[in-house]
């Protein structure tokens, strides 16, 4: 059966690919809006959901859907509006631990699992000079919590407890533990 990615994530599809998996990318434009009272795991686990049930609706096969969130101190932090959250986003995150959530859903339109990884990862100490310098040379407004650990802000990442490729955007490890349930190996 056809794998389909209903994301438009650039780092999911690297991270696919670099498994192997043979996939087709059909990216969706879905309902992002979100009721204020869901935690951050519901607010993944209810977006990936909504992606991967758009995606099934246009394409048949076995579709993947993903969303990941940042959450530091009950504040989540989604993609940036402007680099002036962004720097906020960074501002928060500096010298404390936050947990990044992704919410994977797998569908047929028949079948559905939906499960969420989530990773503790904590900044050292970051100067506001490398912030700046960050937000001056990186590409952040397309990022949960406004980096991305495998580019430049690896610098500021002491620790991780958890799956590395989750703050990438796809827990890879959970993902074919699930993709087992529709008979796929990867």
């Amino acid at each position: 059966m056809t794998i389909i990615l209903a994301s438009k994530s650039e780092r999911r599809r690297e991270i696919l690919t670099m498994f192997g998996v043979n996939f087709t990318v059909l990216g969706t434009d879905t309902d992002e809006t979100a009721d204020e009272t869901w935690s951050p795991v519901e607010l993944v686990r209810e977006l990936s959901k909504r992606k991967a049930e758009a995606g099934v609706q246009l394409a048949k096969g076995i579709t993947i859907g993903a969303d990941t969130i940042v959450s530091c101190g009950g504040e989540i932090f989604g993609k940036p509006a402007d680099l002036a959250d962004a720097k906020r986003m960074l501002s928060t995150l500096n010298n404390k631990w936050h947990e990044v959530h992704t919410g994977i859903t797998i569908t047929t339109g028949i079948k559905t699992i939906t499960e969420v990884e989530t990773t503790r990862v904590k900044f050292r100490q970051v100067d506001d000079w490398e912030i700046e310098t960050y937000l001056q040379t990186c590409i952040v407004l397309d990022k949960a919590g406004a980096y991305a650990i495998q580019e430049r802000a690896g610098m500021f990442i002491e620790r991780i407890e958890g799956d590395y490729y989750n703050i990438v955007g796809l827990p890879i490890c959970r993902l074919s533990m699930m993709l087992k349930e529709f008979g796929v190996y990867i």
